[in-house]
């Protein structure tokens, strides 16, 4: 249901509209943010629920919405479109009579950008059932500690944590208290990670080369990690013409931080990363704090890792062996007897959807 069928659920080709975070890059396709577009996405996402995961049934007109209102919103909301380089298509159907209610541009070929992510959240619905939800397991076999992926886009997302107020890691943490609570003090072996849910191809192959360093077109994955991306700060040092003071999330032994930048003066900092490596290279002059937007990281399992593994020192349990990869899933989907399940991080498909619409 997630990355291969539709890349990690909702990570299509994103619209540059609609940043995760800090700069605003150039848009390419614009989604636009008027109530008129909001009402739009609406009738798209009740059409295709009503239509897809539910039985079949008639659906009544809104009472009071006038079709010439509804019309006039729509073509309020992309005329005149916000940037000149934007082209808009669109194709309302009333699912009752099956007759177009309004259409503009229908037939010409467009990146459908961000509302993509709307037959995404369908697909799943269709595919996995509204009362679906992820299942990602740690486990032991007394020497081993293991982690199950079952593909969960949210695990350690900063909103769907922000609204809890705890950190990206609570979830590790919650695992390292699961652990303590057990006597486990230290890990003789290895950290393992069952990735087998999918296959190892974690970005689409029609996706431009130079962005897959961006935030919105990072990798999918088994296991999935604040977003599958890395987010640099940088701040003045107190000494002009210093290195600037970096402070990465999430906490991660893996990055290969190349820094460049010096405090003070004019100008502002520049991050560069060549997509597919593990190297990050700041530049240029930082006289401010400067939070750059994320930028993806390619190997989505290993940050995962990594990251539990640095949670767990944290809270007083050492990993003595090395991260490795390895199926542990039988045929049936089931884990063999010889795990112990240790605990069960849940996440149900509505937040996850939630979140992502």
């Amino acid at each position: 249901m997630s990355g291969r069928s539709a890349d990690m659920l909702t990570k299509t080709r994103g619209c540059h509209c609609c940043p995760r975070g800090g700069q605003t890059p150039t848009p390419i396709a614009h989604c636009s943010k008027s109530s008129g577009a909001h009402y739009l996405l609406a009738l798209l996402v009740a059409g295709l629920v009503v239509a897809s995961a539910a039985p079949a049934q008639v659906v009544p007109h809104p009472q009071g919405v006038a079709l010439q209102d509804l019309k006039r919103e729509l073509r309020s909301a992309i005329t005149p479109l916000p940037h000149a380089q934007t082209r808009a298509g669109i194709c309302v159907v009333d699912l009752v009579t099956g007759a177009t209610v309004f259409s503009r541009k229908a037939d010409e070929p467009l990146t459908p950008a961000s509302t993509m992510k709307v037959f995404a959240m369908a697909a799943a619905l269709v595919e996995r059932g509204r009362d679906f939800t992820f299942k990602t397991v740690l486990a032991t076999d007394g020497r081993n500690l293991f982690v199950v992926g079952d593909g969960d886009p949210s695990f350690g997302d900063e909103r769907l944590h922000g609204r809890r107020d705890e950190k990206i890691t609570a979830d590790f943490e919650r695992w390292a208290d699961a652990l303590l609570g057990r006597g486990t003090r230290s890990i003789t072996g290895d950290l393992i990670i069952d990735e087998s849910i999918f296959d190892d191809r974690r970005v689409h192959h029609s996706w431009e080369g130079s962005d897959l360093g961006n935030w919105y077109a990072a990798p999918a994955g088994a296991l999935n990690f604040n977003d599958n991306c890395i987010d640099i700060t940088v701040s003045p040092a107190a000494t002009r013409d210093a290195p600037v003071l970096v402070l990465l999330q999430p906490d991660t032994s893996l990055v290969k931080m190349v820094n460049e930048c010096r405090s003070g003066g004019s100008g502002k900092p520049m991050l560069h990363h060549p997509s597919g490596t593990f190297e990050y290279r700041i530049t240029g002059r930082c006289a401010k704090r400067w939070r750059f937007s994320p930028v993806s990281f390619p190997d989505p399992g290993l940050l995962f890792a990594d990251s539990l593994r640095i949670a767990l020192d944290k809270k007083g349990i050492i990993v003595a062996g090395t991260i490795r990869r390895e199926r542990v899933r039988k045929p049936d989907g089931d884990l063999p007897d010889s795990l112990n399940v240790v605990a069960t991080r849940t996440m149900p498909l509505g937040d996850v959807l939630s979140r992502a619409g």
